[in-house]
């Protein structure tokens, strides 16, 4: 059912509330990147009423059809085996309280796709609270590497690492993960007519926000954020553009690192370390005990949220003192650790039927196209394999995770109509 106008409701008393609920799902997804920079607590609200907000939505109006979407029905099945395989788990009751509330994440991205962002006008709005919010994190990532002014964290870890308007060294990743569609939406606005000021404006985003990464200290952020810049080196349009970004950000990354001992010491110094002596380093360690955590539970895993249960066991203490995290830092290691083989494979399940609702309309020639490709770039960062990163089910990281597989699912073209509103 598709309702279009004040008129289509007037008869259908449930389809009242239709006009509300989308504004207020409008206004929190909008809201959703500047309340991630606020905190975890708040973003993950936000986050949680849109997908309720859907859910009522779709039980006023009747409308269940988006449950024959296909990654849908794979991460319903997700969740149920998810909760159901709590029982085999370490610690059940730490696997049950992570696994019951992770259906949020699905729901929110769905609700994306069928309902909350499936007009131009939604996306653009989204584009531009993004970018505020990427321009934010950058102006105080400067302030705290200028003036070593860190408002939200009175005694940092480390003072070899940026904080911004965060509590913890995350600058790089958040800029990361949420730059690309938004970089890709400005070269869409700039190549609409060709405008050197426009043109100009992309380029300076994108070299200010490759500064911000690399003086984050945040390595693997800067290795994807280099790679995302390669890939939109190939997008149709703005090429020669993006050339001269990427060699400008090549060339003063160089340098900067060449000249400043801090930024040599922890992107070469550090990376040479850690690479030469790989399986000593703490990420060999807590990878390699992840893997051995899967071979001891291969079918169901040791249950979500019990890793560090189960990594200071005696069986585990040939990987050394440093074997343990929260979590196994890797997408594939924390689904295979935590729910076995079964889990990981639902999880590839999910990506799979991601790519394939995406990556046909990266070929689709329309004003969208180069967000379209940004915001699949976003999603990449998630799932490249060879690199440590945040858990997949802490509620900071998962919530920017499902911002960027809704919006490119809600940017991709649609096979079907979607849910809209007036």
């Amino acid at each position: 059912m598709i309702l279009n106008s004040a008129a289509d409701t007037a008869g259908v008393p449930s389809m009242r509330f239709e006009p509300p609920l989308h504004r207020a799902a409008l206004m929190l997804t909008w809201a959703l990147p500047l309340l991630l920079v606020a905190g975890r607590g708040v973003a993950d609200t936000a986050l949680s009423l849109c997908a309720v907000l859907f859910l009522a939505r779709s039980a006023y109006a009747g409308e269940w059809t988006w449950l024959r979407t296909g990654w849908v029905r794979i991460a319903l099945a997700l969740w149920v085996y998810l909760m159901a395989s709590s029982i085999w788990a370490e610690n059940p009751g730490q696997a049950l309280y992570r696994a019951g509330p992770w259906i949020r994440f699905p729901l929110f991205a769905a609700a994306l796709q069928h309902w909350v962002l499936t007009t131009t006008a939604a996306r653009r709005t989204l584009l531009r609270t993004t970018g505020t919010a990427l321009a934010l994190v950058v102006v105080f990532g400067f302030v705290d590497l200028l003036l070593d002014f860190r408002p939200f964290v009175p005694e940092p870890k480390r003072l070899d690492r940026l904080y911004g308007p965060f509590r913890d060294m995350v600058v790089g990743a958040f800029l990361m993960k949420l730059c690309f569609p938004v970089l890709g939406g400005m070269m869409d606005w700039a190549g609409a007519g060709r405008n050197r000021t426009r043109i100009g404006v992309t380029v300076a985003a994108a070299l200010a926000i490759g500064i911000a990464i690399l003086f984050s200290g945040e390595r693997g952020a800067l290795l994807l954020f280099g790679a995302g810049l390669l890939c939109l080196l190939l997008a149709p349009g703005l090429r020669r553009a993006m050339i001269l970004a990427a060699a400008v950000f090549a060339i003063l990354g160089a340098g900067l690192i060449t000249t400043n001992d801090t930024l040599r010491d922890r992107v070469i110094g550090d990376t040479a370390k850690d690479l030469g002596a790989f399986w000593s380093s703490p990420y060999g360690a807590i990878f390699a005990t992840s893997v051995a955590v899967w071979w001891d539970h291969p079918v169901t895993g040791v249950g979500l949220k019990n890793f560090r249960e189960v990594c200071s066991d005696n069986a585990y203490k040939r990987f050394g003192p440093r074997r343990c995290a929260i979590h196994p830092h890797n997408p594939y290691l924390e689904w295979a650790a935590e729910a076995g083989t079964i889990g990981l494979a639902g999880f590839l399940a999910l990506i799979v039927a991601w790519g394939r609702r995406c990556l046909p309309g990266l070929r689709k020639p329309d004003p969208e196209r180069l967000q379209r490709i940004g915001t699949v770039i976003g999603c990449m960062t998630f799932f490249w394999p060879l690199i440590s990163s945040m858990s997949v089910f802490s509620n900071w990281h998962a919530a920017l995770l499902w911002l960027s597989v809704g919006w490119a699912l809600a940017v991709a073209p649609q096979p079907v109509a979607r849910l809209r509103d007036s």
